[in-house]
């Protein structure tokens, strides 16, 4: 079914609230022959009126990792293969950014990953971009930065290199977010060493703090400590791949990926311990116990934790004005568990939690909003979605 419908522009109309139970789904049939055009799935219950509508935008891609907005109309992209792409949100053009990233490392949780535009974008055009860089057989992950001219990435240059380098195919991390000081913080995986979470000496398993220029910022928690990397801002993390700085508090909010359960949402201090893997809420792949249990003096506890996993790759705190009941809500793409969550946060305690598009069976890799409060959501089935209210 999910082949079939690449071929069109698809319309959903979704129902809020409805279990797996009552709902049900109804297709119109797929002529492939036929002049595109949409298809609508319905889900029915009749005491729920529809409340918001999902749109395909862009289909038969790669692997669409991390999104932005250069403006209003043109939203980019990268694909984990190593493209950068944009649309024309108007005529639907979509449009192939030449750009060249040296030693790419595309292999199993590696490749290309996030980008994140410089506040200053329209000014001096930089996009920064993280992604999976190889050298004599090993890997880590890499910061790089260019100049968008047209369609082509010029002047691209690796600013920083995470250290250690391991020969595994997991746990990069990585997602950007500049904060109002024009800091950029960078998630790093454990790459699979998770002993490195605890390690100040290496920056694997940590939320980074850099200058435009990949230097450690100065006032970094570990700036003076000689045995510790000055660019570490918190560690004990195992693979982040969300993060997201509050617009109105400008607290730091990052979501890591647990083990077999114990997937996480972190209220970022400085310098603080996030514990893994000496404290956990997951267990081993094949169900034995890690560290020494879920609290430990001097660790920092979770405002949420998933078990079992949702394998949540990105995070958003809606701020716009489109979906009025979810402002300050926070959504997280789920992977394995192929939803949207919603969580609403009161006091540091979730009070309500929603898994939307369930049914939709896709794995959500970055979830986005827009200049005018739009969602936009990206799956690792190749294909750019648009969330807009009834």
């Amino acid at each position: 079914m999910l082949k079939a419908m690449s071929y069109y522009t698809i319309l959903f109309i979704l129902y809020a609230s409805l279990s797996q139970a009552n709902r049900a789904e109804l297709s119109q049939p797929v002529n492939q022959n036929q002049t595109p055009k949409k298809l609508e799935l319905l889900f029915e219950n009749k005491k729920t009126k529809p409340h918001f509508k999902v749109e395909v935008l862009a289909e038969n891609l790669g692997i669409p990792w991390g999104m932005d907005f250069l403006n209003e109309r043109e939203l980019i992209w990268t694909e984990k293969q190593g493209l950068v792409k944009k649309l024309d949100i108007l005529t639907g053009q979509i449009s192939l950014i030449k750009v060249d990233f040296k030693n790419l490392y595309d292999r199993g949780q590696g490749g290309l990953l996030d980008l994140a535009l410089h506040p200053q974008f329209t000014k001096n055009k930089k996009i920064y971009f993280t992604y999976s860089f190889a050298k004599e057989r090993k890997q880590t992950t890499a910061l790089a930065v260019g100049e968008l001219k047209e369609n082509e990435i010029t002047n691209l240059k690796i600013i920083f290199l995470a250290q250690d380098f391991y020969n595994s195919g997991i746990h990069f991390g990585s997602r950007l977010a500049f904060d109002k000081k024009n800091s950029l913080f960078m998630t790093v995986g454990d790459r699979g060493q998770k002993e490195l979470a605890q390690d100040l000496s290496s920056h694997l398993g940590k939320l980074l703090r850099l200058d435009e220029n990949g230097k450690a910022f100065p006032d970094n928690p570990f700036i003076k400590n000689e045995q510790a990397k000055p660019e570490i801002y918190s560690w004990g993390h195992r693979n982040p791949q969300g993060l997201f700085i509050h617009p109105e508090t400008h607290q730091i909010y990052l979501q890591e990926h647990g083990p077999k359960g114990g997937d996480e949402i972190n209220l970022i201090k400085k310098g603080k311990n996030y514990g893994w893997p000496v404290i956990t809420y997951g267990k081993s792949y094949i169900g034995f116990k890690i560290g020494e249990g879920t609290h430990k003096k001097g660790m920092e506890q979770p405002i949420k934790y998933w078990t079992p996993s949702i394998a949540p790759s990105t995070l958003l705190i809606y701020s716009g004005k489109k979906f009025k009941k979810w402002k300050g809500d926070f959504f997280s793409g789920a992977l394995a568990l192929s939803h949207l969550n919603r969580l609403k946060f009161r006091n540091k305690t979730v009070i309500k939690e929603e898994r939307l598009l369930s049914s939709l069976n896709f794995r959500l890799r970055d979830v986005i909003e827009d200049p005018k409060g739009f969602i936009w959501i990206s799956v690792d089935e190749g294909m750019i979605l648009k969330l807009s209210p009834l």
